[in-house]
């Protein structure tokens, strides 16, 4: 199912219209000193998949690589993760990745 930035239903179409929109999806975007985090609008509702939800953070490094952090199904719980993501990495503590163990350490 794809869904709009409020949660309401959309046709594919639509959907594919507003995802090639990287900077109009874009809810934060913060550089930290090794990479930026990033909470963006997906659109894409499956709630027997971890990671098909309406919402996502994710960290991308420096050279390009990019790993999901976490994702939401409301735009004020990505709001509010994002803003939580930010303040670890301010204080110097790792992100854990939705795919697996590794942590990242923003230093």
């Amino acid at each position: 199912m794809f869904v709009d930035e409020d949660g309401r239903p959309i046709t594919v179409q639509q959907w594919a219209h507003k995802f090639e929109d990287l900077p109009g999806r874009t809810l934060a975007s913060d550089h930290v000193e090794a990479g930026t985090l990033m909470t963006v609008w997906v659109g894409m509702v499956d709630h027997t998949s971890c990671c098909r939800r309406a919402f996502s953070t994710g960290w991308s490094t420096t050279e390009g690589a990019w790993r999901d952090v976490e994702h939401y199904d409301t735009k004020a719980d990505a709001e509010h993760g994002h803003a939580r993501h930010l303040a670890s990495l301010r204080a110097g503590r790792p992100l854990t990745f939705v795919h697996g163990d590794e942590e990242l350490d923003p230093t």
